[in-house]
């Protein structure tokens, strides 16, 4: 598991005090209107599916190396999981899911988020998640992927109000999103699996992650 931090600022987010208590499971407030928004929108128009190859990236991972994809996958395949940040409770659990059914296989987990800075790697320590955490510097990434859409400004304003000014988290002008979606990745790149949800709240199904990692062997 995750180390304890190196200094004592990385136990809980800086300039942030009380936001992760107000947002998790019971936070429909907030989830709700971000899934209905998704829902009537054409976010999943451009999504990269299965059967297609994976781009490979260069991202800093939460102690600022870089990573590329093509290097992870050099060494078996590799289950690439997109989520939002830190704020996420239910994103944060898909991980700790993964986690445990990945256990004891040759493969890389690996976590994508558009926090940027000192927030990855406060995420990984708060929640001690057994994973690579990527930041994805100026959505590049996700962009890549077809993954990021621009929330309304409605949205926008209901997150600042819980707290989660989205600009100083990723460190952008313009404020966007993932959606929340997991990747099989094959060591050849090709994309063995891809589940893209237009809710936070939608579980992973880690029986379907452990049988496309089989079909990638």
């Amino acid at each position: 598991m995750t180390q304890p931090p190196d200094d004592p600022d990385e136990a809980a987010p800086a300039g942030r005090p009380g936001v992760l208590a107000r947002l998790g499971r019971s936070d429909t407030e907030l989830y709700g209107p971000l899934r209905d928004w998704m829902a009537a929108s054409d976010v999943l128009s451009n999504i990269r599916q299965a059967g297609g190859l994976a781009p490979d990236f260069f991202l800093p991972d939460e102690r600022a190396r870089l990573i590329s994809l093509s290097r992870l996958l050099a060494k078996g395949p590799v289950v690439l999981m997109f989520m939002p940040g830190s704020w996420c409770s239910f994103c944060i659990s898909k991980i700790h899911a993964l986690s445990a059914a990945l256990r004891g296989r040759a493969v890389s987990l690996v976590t994508i988020t558009p926090e940027t800075g000192a927030h990855p790697r406060r995420m990984k320590t708060q929640h001690q998640l057994d994973c690579v955490v990527l930041a994805d510097v100026d959505y590049g990434v996700g962009l890549s992927f077809g993954l990021i859409f621009v929330p309304p400004p409605g949205i926008v304003a209901q997150m600042k109000a819980h707290g989660l000014e989205l600009g100083e988290l990723h460190g952008a002008s313009t404020p966007m999103l993932p959606l929340p979606a997991v990747y099989v990745i094959a060591p050849s790149g090709k994309i063995m699996m891809a589940q893209v949800d237009l809710d936070y709240m939608t579980r992973v199904e880690p029986e379907k992650v452990l049988q496309a990692l089989d079909a990638a062997s």
